[in-house]
């Protein structure tokens, strides 16, 4: 049934006001707005081909370090249903829950437009991530994207190119929680989710020893991965794959940026 002209004005009206709420959060700032372009022209068009080439339905997209939501808006173009946000950082998250709540208004927008089921929902939560449950210190840096729970090596980051003059800026106490329980808390079941994508600064191997129960359902995993001592105590990248292989997840792709110190590693689920 063709819906009344009144009711589409007064949608379409909602959505751009909505969208206009939306772009100012990712255009403002410089870096937001080149990162926006690169999810768009890079992320979006590289993640389908891999996504589709291994098999990935795209049914939920757990996303830790979400910082600022940099990656946010490719996993809502890629097509998950579900999809959940973690960041540590109280002033991010804070911005984090604020942008999303406009994205998830935006989105049942549309469905609405179109007379469909809600089809993406997005849910944020304030942790960090780890192999147990309680609380952790997190060391935050001048370059917010680079916070960890590992100490900063000052003089290594200041050999790098790109990162450069990185200070610890403060020390705060933060909830800690692992996958299996952010999952647990969430309006999602673990068996809903197939991807699990991470940045989160030498914190991968902890993530991923709390991800017990995720871990089967899981048929892709994506994260930043240090190729350089960044942080004290962090694992070394093989420790990563060979925790991966041995619970038969394959490394199948690999990208190295030039003068980062890491590598984005895709690993499939081979069972």
């Amino acid at each position: 049934m063709v819906q009344d002209i009144e009711f589409q004005a007064e949608l379409i009206s909602e959505i751009l006001d909505l969208k206009k709420k939306v772009l100012p959060g990712y255009f403002a700032e410089p870096r937001m707005k080149t990162r926006l372009y690169e999810a768009i022209c890079y992320d979006v068009l590289l993640y389908d081909r891999l996504l589709r080439k291994y098999g990935c339905q795209r049914r939920g997209a757990i996303y830790l370090g979400g910082h600022k939501g940099e990656m946010l808006l490719a996993l809502v173009l890629l097509g998950f249903k579900k999809i959940i946000v973690v960041e540590p950082q109280p002033e991010l998250f804070k911005q984090l829950q604020e942008r999303i709540t406009v994205i998830n208004q935006l989105l049942s927008s549309y469905d609405r437009l179109i007379d469909g089921d809600p089809f993406t929902s997005i849910e944020v939560f304030q942790s960090a991530i780890g192999a147990i449950d309680g609380e952790a210190e997190l060391y935050v840096t001048s370059k917010t994207q680079l916070s960890s729970l590992f100490k900063p090596k000052a003089e290594v980051f200041n050999e790098e190119t790109v990162y450069s003059e990185v200070e610890v800026s403060n020390k705060i106490m933060v909830p800690l929680k692992t996958v299996d329980r952010i999952i647990e808390e969430s309006s999602g079941e673990i068996s809903e989710f197939d991807f699990l994508c991470m940045n989160i600064q030498g914190s991968e191997l902890k993530a991923l020893e709390g991800a017990k129960e995720t871990l089967p359902h899981l048929q892709a995993i994506y994260l930043e991965k240090s190729l350089v001592s960044r942080y004290e105590y962090c694992p070394h990248p093989e420790e990563i794959d060979k925790y991966l292989v041995d619970r038969n997840f394959a490394k199948v792709w690999a990208y190295f940026p030039q003068n980062y110190g890491v590598s984005f590693d895709l690993y499939v689920n081979q069972n």
